[in-house]
């Protein structure tokens, strides 16, 4: 085996996607996509667990990287209402997921979460910090127009620092 050389160690890095380089600043944020029932639980939560919540997703979706994370909330408003910061992605067997960080979550018990999964075998935990509830929501119109992209996220997507900051948050 030839070794590696020593600047390799010194590059920042990239992610190969399809025919297009990703840099880390090409996945700053990602959106999460919710309900207003959803979003209004994980509100209550976030504001009265201290440290660490989750956002439970029924299958093995992103965000994988990032830092920061969107809550698009679709119906009825379809707005931006929530940013918070990304700490990891959890995926994984929806049991075990649930008993190693299931107190994180919005839900009272394993028979709530396994309704809400729908009997799914795998999860994903999107594990955050700081939520913050936007004081003045973006609407989706609005968001659209300065984040660059001319359509409404279904199961989430990524920004990159620019788009971000065009939102001004």
């Amino acid at each position: 085996m030839i070794p590696l050389p020593k600047l390799l160690c010194h590059v920042p890095i990239i992610y190969l996607t399809g025919d297009k380089v990703k840099k880390p600043e090409d996945r700053y944020a990602f959106i999460l996509v919710s309900d207003e029932p959803r979003w209004n639980r994980l509100r209550y939560c976030a504001k009265t667990k201290s440290g660490t919540n989750v956002f439970i997703r029924k299958n093995v979706v992103g965000p994988k990287y990032g830092q920061k994370l969107l809550f698009y909330i679709k119906k009825p408003d379809a707005q931006i209402r929530g940013l918070a910061d990304f700490v990891e992605r959890l995926v994984g067997n929806s049991q075990t997921l649930w008993d190693e960080v299931g107190g994180e979550s919005c839900f009272d018990s394993f028979d709530e979460y396994k309704t809400f999964i729908d009997g799914r075998e795998n999860a994903t935990f999107v594990r955050f910090t700081n939520l913050r509830v936007l004081e003045v929501p973006i609407p989706g119109m609005v968001f659209n127009d300065r984040a660059g992209f001319p359509w409404s996220p279904r199961g989430g997507k990524y920004l990159s620092l620019k788009e971000f900051s065009a939102l001004g948050l």
